[in-house]
Parts: C-alpha cells; sequence; structure tokens
C-alpha cells in the first residue's frame, strides 16, 4: 500500500485519490473485506460536524480580505515597526501575525501579504531573495494562531478541544514572530535597509482603526469560544457573518463576488475534505494492519527515553513536511504517532502544536517547500538563489519548536488558565 501511494504521488495524482486508491486496490486484492465498508470508512472521516468549521472561516477570511484589510492591517503594522531596524521587513513579519489571525493558511499569506510587500521592498531597495523568503517565512505563523485550520483537522482527528488547541498556539504564533523579527533586525542591514521615520500617535491612532476590524475578529472568535457563547463551529459562522457585514460596509463586494468567494471557499475546502476522507480509509488500513504499533516498536527499539523518541518523531516530521503539504501529512500521521506521544507523557495539545510547527517548517524548507516556491514565483526570484536566506528563518523556527516539544506551558498555560 505505502509502495502504490508513492508511486500515486510520483504519477501526480491528487492527494486524496492517491491515499484512497493505495488503500482500495491492496483491499480489494486480499479480498478479506468487503468492498461497501470502503465508502463507509471514507465518509467516516468526514463525519464531524466541528469540520464544518473548516468552510466557514475560509471564507470569513475571504471575505474580510475583500475589504481591503490586507492594505489596512500594512498601514497599520508600518506605523508600528516601520522605523526598526529592517523597516518593511519587519513590517510583513507584523503583517502576517495580524493577518494570521483572520485567514489562518500560510498560502494565503503568502500570496495576499507578498504581493503587496515583495514589490514594495524591491521599490525599497531590498534585496528580493531577502524579501522573498521574509514573506514565505512569516507565512508560517498564520496557520499557528487561531483560527487556525490545521488546529482544527488536528483536534478533529485526535477528540481534543479545538477552543484549547486555538489557545495554545498563541504564545508558540508569537515566540515565532518575534524570533523571525529578531533575525530579520540582524540581517537586514546587508540586504539593502534603509531607515524610515518613526510615526507620530495620530499616524499610530488612524491607522489602527483602519485596522480594527482585522483586530477584533480573533478576539470575538477566541473569547467567544473561551466563555462557552458559541462552539468552534458556531465561531466560524459568527465570523462569515462578522465579514460579510465588513465587505457590505467597504462597498467593494457586490452579489456575484460574493457567489465567487462563496465558490472558491467550497472549492478549497472540498479538496481538503476528500484528502481528509482519503486519510481516513489510508488510515483505517494502517490501523487493521498494526502500522502504529510497528512504528512504535521500531522508534522505542532505538531508544525508549521520551526526549530522544520525541527528537525521532520531529525529525521524522520534518522530512515528511518536504514532500507532502502540511494538512495531509498530518492527517495520514497523526493517527499513528499521535498516540505513541501522548503514550511517552507529552500532552495532545503540547504534541500537536510541536506537530504542526515542525510540518510547517517543511512547507518552506528547500528542497520542495511549497509556500517558498509561491513566494518566488510573486518574487520573480529563483528559488535555489534564496536557500541559505531559507536555512536560516527555518533554524529559528525549529528552535521555538524545540521549545514547545520541551517546554509544556508554552502550549498548556493559556488553555489551563482560561478553559479550565
Amino acid at each position: 500500500m505505502l509502495v502504490l501511494f508513492g508511486i500515486f504521488l510520483l504519477i501526480g495524482m491528487p492527494m486524496g485519490f492517491a491515499m484512497g486508491l493505495s488503500a482500495v486496490l491492496p483491499l480489494w486484492y486480499q479480498g478479506q473485506v468487503p468492498l461497501i465498508q470502503l465508502p463507509l470508512r471514507f465518509f467516516s472521516g468526514l463525519d464531524s460536524f466541528a469540520l464544518m468549521a473548516v468552510l466557514l472561516f475560509i471564507l470569513a477570511g475571504n471575505l474580510m480580505n475583500v475589504g481591503g484589510i490586507t492594505e489596512r492591517i500594512i498601514a497599520f503594522a508600518r506605523s508600528l515597526v516601520g522605523h526598526l531596524r529592517g523597516g518593511l521587513a519587519q513590517v510583513n513579519i507584523l503583517t502576517s501575525v495580524m493577518f494570521g489571525t483572520v485567514n489562518g493558511a500560510a498560502m494565503a499569506d503568502t500570496a495576499a501579504v507578498g504581493s503587496m510587500m515583495i514589490p514594495s521592498m524591491a521599490k525599497e531597495g531590498y534585496d528580493r531573495r531577502f524579501s522573498v523568503v521574509v514573506t514565505a517565512a512569516s507565512s508560517l505563523i498564520g496557520p499557528i494562531l487561531p483560527p487556525s485550520i490545521t488546529a482544527i483537522i488536528y483536534a478533529t482527528l485526535t477528540g481534543v478541544s479545538i477552543g484549547k488547541m486555538f489557545l495554545a498556539g498563541i504564545i508558540p504564533g508569537l515566540m515565532v514572530g518575534g524570533a523571525m523579527m529578531a533575525l530579520t533586525w540582524f540581517l537586514s542591514p546587508r540586504y539593502g535597509w534603509k531607515p524610515v521615520g518613526r510615526a507620530s500617535l495620530r499616524a499610530v491612532g488612524s491607522t489602527f482603526i483602519g485596522a480594527s476590524p482585522a483586530i477584533v475578529m480573533p478576539v470575538i472568535i477566541v473569547g467567544g469560544i473561551v466563555s462557552g457563547v458559541f462552539t468552534p463551529t458556531e465561531a466560524g459562522a459568527v465570523a462569515v457573518l462578522y465579514g460579510l457585514v465588513m465587505a457590505i460596509i467597504s462597498r467593494r463586494m457586490n452579489v456575484r463576488q460574493f457567489f465567487e468567494f462563496t465558490l472558491e471557499s467550497a472549492k478549497l475546502t472540498a479538496s481538503a475534505l476528500v484528502i481528509l476522507g482519503g486519510a481516513g480509509l489510508f488510515g483505517w488500513v494502517l490501523t487493521r494492519e498494526g502500522f502504529g504499533f510497528m512504528i512504535e516498536d521500531a522508534l522505542l527499539s532505538i531508544s525508549t527515553d521520551p526526549v530522544i523518541v520525541m527528537l525521532l518523531i520531529l525529525v521524522a516530521l520534518f522530512i515528511i513536511g518536504w514532500f507532502v503539504e502540511g494538512t495531509a501529512a498530518m492527517i495520514i500521521t497523526v493517527p499513528t504517532i499521535a498516540p505513541i506521544a501522548t503514550g511517552l507523557g507529552y500532552d495532545p495539545l503540547q504534541f500537536g502544536m510541536a506537530m504542526i510547527l515542525m510540518l510547517l517548517v517543511g512547507a518552506v524548507t528547500p528542497p520542495v517547500g511549497v509556500v517558498a516556491l509561491l513566494a518566488c514565483k510573486i518574487g520573480k526570484v529563483e528559488y535555489a538563489s534564496t536557500f541559505r536566506l531559507l536555512y536560516a528563518y527555518c533554524a529559528v523556527v525549529i528552535f521555538v519548536v524545540l521549545c514547545v516539544a520541551f517546554v509544556p506551558s508554552l502550549t498548556l498555560w493559556l488553555p489551563n488558565v482560561l478553559m479550565n
């Protein structure tokens, strides 16, 4: 089955179909399982009320962005940190932090922020390679902060609270942003940085008012979930309503555009759910064949020390992230690896956030960093020329991953304080 899965990926078959078909063919060949069970197993991977939140948060992010929210976030970020060493590069990172609380997807962040910031940074004299790398690396912050689509999927697969997963991502997400800003401060003088004037308090206040819709949205979502006013799925519906009101007020959206945004969100969600359904079938076969126990035995044969085993798991996730998109990789690996980690004493929230972070690093790490490839396409830069800088930014994220993996309070303190 694993060989078939690799072959299907090499010939370019979509991820969901590759997983589903590579599970079906061996079962059909064995003849021990009635094939009528297969569509039931496929559907059972999708039969979750919480997964409705995926569509709703994607749609909410699209609606918020149509109101010119990206431009407003950039203006506010520039008024706050534009005068620091690194100037527009620091603005790029802070914009990703704020944009991530509206649309928790790395590719969306790269496309929306990169299309504006990369040309602006090039115009100010920044090296295009530096601009591309900062954009790609900072886009990883979005899937960490709430409302994170990857956190919803992990919580659905493991049964942990989505609200607690959202809260668990706040400190690690801010740590990644802070670490990247520190590295940018150090690197920027050699890549074209020029000092700019400090914004006045009046300018900061004005841009804050403009960006306030984006700032208020995550407060409403997380606050509502934590206080028990609504569930995560209902929070997605509230976010859609909020985004729709903002889009109408801005007068930048008509009925046709609303239909197009809804259709686009549905397509993105459907592609993710096909992957999730195929992974449900794929994971069921792995479980049926005892693959999880084989992996556990293999890891424990190397070492029974929880620290060593965790490091081995993180290295494996890092390599998987090179070749498989983060959400798909998580769907494949969580049912097998998460029980091993929890069995070694790691909290599911702590392990889930370390897992999300490590898979995200793979999305920008050469040789197959899909997010970095998109940023290079936007910036019209050769991918290979960015490797040296990419490794530097990946290193600071890996440092945060290790902190999250071995310092439980970074992920557990907020959920314990606010939701227990």
